[in-house]
């Protein structure tokens, strides 16, 4: 990966300037506890939990079906999962992206408090993934959007969105 952006910064030593941390793994960076977790895509994927002050946040990347996402999104208060939707997906033999449907499930088994569904296949309708996502998950589901701010650690940890209030 820092060969990529090497390519885009040549006449920078990121070494030098970032400290890295190979994922999967956990690390204290600053005030958070980060985890990466290893997840099936066509390319190397982790993953990633953030936690502090008793606040998480998890986020999947591009990921097909795995046990390893209930532990990702373990109690997390905002769980933010890829639901490509994309044709066919579910017939092929390596699965490499969620369904919606998917998506609400694994974040009902992580336990997550709230849902917020990402990466949509071009042309897919998000209020239809985000109802089906919200029939598996048992409770109110969100889609990504540009400009979209959230509050997490709120007391009654309901959507502080800025369209909800």
């Amino acid at each position: 990966m820092l060969d990529r952006l090497s390519g885009l910064e040549p006449d920078v030593d990121l070494q030098a300037v970032f400290d890295l941390h190979p994922l999967p793994g956990g690390y204290r960076v600053g005030p958070f506890d980060l985890t990466g977790l290893s997840l099936p895509h066509f390319v190397p994927n982790a993953g990633v939990r953030i936690a502090a002050d008793g606040i998480v946040l998890a986020y999947s990347g591009d990921t097909g079906p795995t046990p390893a996402l209930a532990e990702l999104g373990r109690d997390a208060d905002l769980f933010i999962v890829e639901a490509t939707d994309r044709d066919g997906e579910t017939s092929r033999p390596t699965r490499n992206l969620l369904t919606s449907t998917e998506a609400g499930r694994w974040a009902r088994r992580a336990g997550a408090r709230r849902l917020m569904l990402t990466h949509f296949w071009p042309g897919n309708d998000r209020e239809v993934a985000v109802s089906a996502a919200q029939v598996e998950f048992g409770s109110a589901v969100m889609a990504a959007e540009e400009g979209l701010t959230l509050m997490l650690g709120t007391p009654d940890s309901g959507c502080a969105c800025r369209r909800c209030g």
